[in-house]
């Protein structure tokens, strides 16, 4: 057995690029050092040293791209070791090191052989896949075999693979399987290697002119873009391939051609499958791939989900392709946070503003998504719960993004806003984890989709159980002097309280007779959920399993968020759920009915902020405003003074500054005036418990809600 390395592609491939360029700048730099020292007769020793390692380095170089190629191919993990992330290292043959220029020439040579056995029958020699087979761990050997196929040959080849109506490989199905399993395997490592270097738009040029040449018919020069699609399911695809591939499918410019039997033949196998399918299950597999599509075809996209009939390309034909579809939007605005928030949060707050436009538009508002897009969005409401929650009850709102919503009772895309991503990254806070959008898109995100049971049953726990651990928050804590300092929090959950019940309450109206059968499995949905996350919460263990049955309807999210809270000992007894008509009262679609309270409207939010700021007119003064000393379960007491210096960690967050800039009282778009950073300072200022308690002795508050608020 040979000598053998542990090795993380991704990380080896960024330190040779980065290794190569730092040896050619010190090469030029050393070079022109040199010179000039020479030519005034200094030492130039050093210098030539130097350089003498930049030619050491260039014989390493080639060393380490061969160690890359192998680990790309690589099939076997390395025992126990893993990246920082958590990735295990695939493990390379030391021995094999040293023969790349052997892989590429036998490589290139087996490639010639499949191209002529094309031309001789309706069958590949075993020999031939055989030899791919046993080299498909060397990259080098993989890349050579395709660059010598060529695109036209290896579109003839699947298509002989597939051979659905005749031929041999329709004759002998475990040989078919066998083949076709191969170039899955190989296809792979071809696509991470064959345009390594260049720049992603250059590799994506690169791709598109690769699929032109994807034509098995020279006599019909068509890429047949669906010949590729069953050779997806296998190895690891490069992102830039996945992207130009996804795009061009969806690209209304190119030949009907290239897609025309992409809804597959019927037939079992790769082959005969749904094309659409295995493009989005190659995508959902690769979490950049996922996000860069999704936000290239976002127009797309949105007419996708909407078209639930009729003649042409429907999400919805088969079921296979909406949920692969769903998990490629899943990945695109949930799971690619971890690696790449921006674009996630940018993918997400997209789809926020176009089902509010879609909502609201007269022509629209009545026609709702395919089945599964409610699952998808409570999936992002409960993974963006936290944002959700800053959104509906921060009291710096309505400068949230997008800021012209006035405007929305226009059809969907005509004279309303539209999607500006330059907009949207300059309108949050780079300080504050998460996207910062306007109420009203959230709550239009709630009411569609809670349409389906499942779905409402997951939103229905969130908002309960977040109801519950904010009363046992003000329940249980020890405050001195400041009997008040919690009357702002009663307010927002006022708030969260109203958006909950308005939009269970307008789904059942519209729902009708429906509405009793919905109410029913709302329930269901609910209590599993709470079930399983109260199981996992006070025994500590089952968490695999009850994640996996989570999983099942995809809301594992929401089973994490329910269990983190019950394990802080949040009550997990719900309140009224949606019920059906025959319950004795109704349950809490009956008891929201004409809810009209000055304590849950958002109207208070403005005022309050007005008063508020009177008491920076002339300066913060200490003496007027009380501390308050608050402990919080069981922990070391906290003192809150409301001084907004607490709260201004940088000059960029200094709202102060905008107060004396813009007249507080004459400008009702202050908070509008506030860069990101400063409406986030100043919301948190607001909320400080010194100050909610000053204007609650003052009768501020009571005043400015239209009612008296009951102190705890």
């Amino acid at each position: 057995m040979g000598e053998f390395s542990g090795i993380d592609s991704r990380a080896l491939n960024g330190m040779t690029s980065s290794f190569t360029t730092d040896k050619d700048r010190l090469r030029e730099s050393a070079t022109w050092i040199k010179a000039g020292f020479e030519k005034h007769g200094l030492d130039a020793q050093p210098l030539i040293e130097l350089l003498a390692i930049c030619g050491w380095l260039d014989d390493q170089v080639p060393m380490l791209t061969r160690r890359f190629h192998l680990a790309v191919a690589a099939e076997r993990p390395y025992p126990g070791a893993k990246n920082a992330a958590g990735v295990p290292l695939v493990m390379i043959d030391e021995s094999r090191v040293g023969a790349a220029a052997e892989a590429v020439k036998n490589g290139k040579a087996l490639g010639e052989n499949v191209k002529k056995a094309l031309g001789d029958g309706d069958a590949i020699p075993a020999d031939l896949m055989a030899a791919l087979d046993q080299n498909a761990a060397d990259g080098d050997y993989v890349k050579a075999f395709y660059t010598a196929l060529g695109p036209d040959k290896l579109a003839l080849l699947s298509n002989k693979l597939g051979a659905p109506f005749g031929g041999y490989y329709h004759d002998h199905p475990k040989e078919q399987r066998h083949d076709q399993d191969i170039l899955a395997k190989t296809l792979g490592t071809f696509t991470q290697l064959a345009f390594d270097g260049q720049s992603e738009k250059a590799k994506q040029s690169s791709w598109n002119k690769w699929l032109d040449g994807f034509t098995p018919d020279s006599l019909r020069p068509v890429s047949r873009l669906d010949f590729l699609m069953p050779l997806l399911k296998g190895g690891t695809h490069d992102k830039d391939f996945l992207v130009t591939l996804g795009n061009r499918v969806f690209d209304k410019s190119r030949s009907p051609g290239e897609t025309e039997f992409m809804q597959g033949l019927g037939t079992t196998g790769p082959a005969g499958s749904d094309h659409y399918t295995q493009l989005f299950d190659a995508l959902a597999k690769s979490p950049e791939a996922a996000g860069e599509w999704f936000d290239q075809n976002h127009d797309a996209i949105q007419k996708m989900i909407y078209k639930t009939s009729g003649r042409g390309f429907r999400l919805n034909e088969t079921k296979s392709r909406a949920e692969s579809f769903f998990k490629v939007a899943h990945v695109a605005t949930i799971e690619l946070r971890t690696t790449n928030e921006t674009l996630a949060e940018k993918n997400t707050a997209r789809l926020l503003l176009d089902n509010y436009l879609h909502t609201q538009g007269a022509k629209t508002q009545d026609s709702h998504p395919i089945f599964g897009t409610d699952r998808l969005y409570s999936e992002i409401i409960a993974s963006y719960w936290e944002d959700l929650r800053y959104g509906v009850t921060s009291l710096s709102q309505d400068g949230f993004w997008p800021d012209d919503l006035e405007a929305k009772d226009t059809d969907h895309g005509k004279d309303g806003s539209s999607w500006d991503a330059g907009k949207f990254a300059a309108s949050q806070d780079a300080n504050r984890k998460g996207i910062e959008v306007s109420p009203d898109l959230w709550t239009a995100l709630l009411a569609q989709s809670i349409r389906d049971p499942v779905a409402a049953g997951s939103v229905s726990a969130l908002f309960d159980t977040y109801h519950n651990q904010a009363a046992e928050k003000i329940t249980l804590a020890g405050i001195e002097d400041g009997g008040h300092s919690f009357e702002v929090m009663n307010l927002q959950v006022g708030i969260m309280d109203n958006v909950y019940t308005k939009a269970f309450n307008d789904v059942a109206e519209s729902l009708e007779g429906a509405c009793d059968a919905w109410a029913e499995k709302v329930n269901e949905a609910r209590s599993q959920m709470i079930d399983e996350a109260t199981a996992i919460g006070t025994s500590g263990g089952g968490a695999v399993g009850a994640m996996d049955a989570a999983r099942g309807v995809g809301q594992d999210r929401v089973i994490g968020i329910l269990t983190d809270w019950f394990k802080a000992s949040v009550s997990v007894k719900p309140r009224k759920a949606p019920s059906s008509s025959d319950q004795p009262d109704g349950g809490l679609l009956a008891s929201i009915k004409g809810v009209d309270n000055a304590r849950l409207r958002y109207n208070w939010v403005s005022a309050y902020r007005d008063r508020s700021g009177l008491l920076l007119r002339d300066g913060f003064d200490p003496t007027f405003v009380k501390k308050v000393t608050i402990t919080y379960d069981g922990k070391p007491p906290k003192v809150y003074t409301g001084n907004p210096a607490d709260y201004i960690k940088s000059p960029a967050q200094d709202f102060r500054a905008a107060l004396k800039k813009n007249d507080w009282h004459a400008n009702d778009d202050f908070v509008k005036a506030l860069s990101p950073s400063q409406r986030a300072a100043f919301a948190q200022w607001v909320e400080d418990p010194a100050i909610v308690d000053t204007l609650g002795r003052s009768g501020s508050l009571a005043e400015i809600v239209g009612q008296n608020v009951v102190p705890r």
